[in-house]
């Protein structure tokens, strides 16, 4: 509803997920419980969820959180190689990468 709405008074949009839908769901669900994620997106559903709000998916993309943000959750040192596995796994695996790891997806919508 939330998303109808915004497509109702909005031109254009910018939308921003978590995709935390990977193979390791359970331990995504207990670990965000706190933050009240309630949806647990690949991209796949992502955009479904756009599309059926209203909304035209003019573009769409994955990626990895940014260095400070993964350096800030684990220090300075285990957050760098964190940054590093995961954008590196991005680029040269993208498939298996969206299986194993938590991503984010954002997306530039249009209303129709």
């Amino acid at each position: 509803m939330f998303l109808m709405e915004a497509a109702r008074v909005c031109k254009k949009l910018y939308i921003e997920v978590p995709l935390e839908h990977t193979r390791n769901l359970n331990r995504a669900i207990r670990m965000s419980g706190p933050y009240g994620h309630i949806n647990f997106y690949t991209p796949l559903t992502f955009e479904n969820l756009l599309k059926t709000s209203g909304l035209k998916v003019e573009r769409q993309m994955t990626f990895a959180h940014d260095l400070a943000y993964e350096q800030h959750l684990a220090g300075r040192s285990k957050g760098w190689v964190k940054y590093k596995l995961r954008t590196e796994f991005l680029r040269f695996a993208p498939k298996t990468a969206l299986r194993n790891m938590a991503y984010m997806a954002g997306a530039l919508c249009s209303t129709k």
